[in-house]
């Protein structure tokens, strides 16, 4: 058995994907695909985003709940980390993001460490952009997220994925002039069309891990 372990914040969860259920769920929908392949040796996505979720909260309280996993398919696994809009979200009445750059690049290495010590490959996937416009503030939190400061977070990210010698799926870049096509209505989720362009990203970056698929 195969497995890709997802984590993550809302967009991995799939928000405001619609009945297209986002991108993890399409990842999930093309493990479930019969083929004489997966009859042998099946292939499961085991999604543990949750909305709201940083990274900090997850290396403290998930970390522990892959190894069984990973054991279990004989550590041929890959892991998907999607998370920055939480950490670099300024909450209302605030003038500091929830996690500075600092300590996300902390958090990254801590994460990566982990992933090392599994043995396991790690695919970074970056933030879209968002349309500040809608998220200056966010409505209903009076949060802010602002673009520029975002980007910085994704440069973070990009260096832990350039250090650790892993695939990293630019969004930003994959969004490119689209972006409020791609978008959903909040600004800062990606729609249904958003999440494709996301997993086609990924999904070309699961190929540079043949023994995966």
């Amino acid at each position: 058995m195969r497995a890709i372990l997802i984590e993550g914040g809302s967009t991995a969860y799939g928000m405001d994907a619609s009945d297209y259920g986002g991108w993890a769920a399409q990842l999930h929908r093309d493990a479930q695909k019969p083929n004489e392949q997966r009859k042998r040796d099946p292939l499961v996505v085991i999604n543990h985003a949750l909305p709201g979720l940083t990274l900090a909260y997850f290396n403290k309280n998930f970390f522990s709940t892959l190894p069984p996993a990973v054991e279990m398919c004989r550590r041929r696994a890959a892991r998907i980390l999607s998370v920055g809009i939480n950490e670099a979200k300024i909450p209302k009445g605030m003038t500091r993001p929830v996690i500075s750059l600092g300590r996300f690049a902390t958090e990254l290495a801590k994460y990566s460490g982990d992933s090392e010590s599994l043995r396991i490959p790690t695919i970074y996937v970056g933030s879209q952009p968002v349309d500040e416009e809608r998220t200056n503030p966010v409505p209903h939190t009076g949060s802010i997220i602002e673009d520029d400061l975002l980007a910085e977070y994704d440069a973070v990210m990009h260096e832990r994925a350039v250090t650790d010698g892993m695939p990293y799926v630019d969004v930003r870049s994959l969004f490119a002039d689209r972006s409020n096509d791609l978008l959903a209505e909040d600004g800062y989720h990606p729609g249904p069309e958003g999440h494709q362009v996301i997993y086609e990203g990924i999904r070309s970056a699961l190929l540079e891990l043949p023994t995966l698929l």
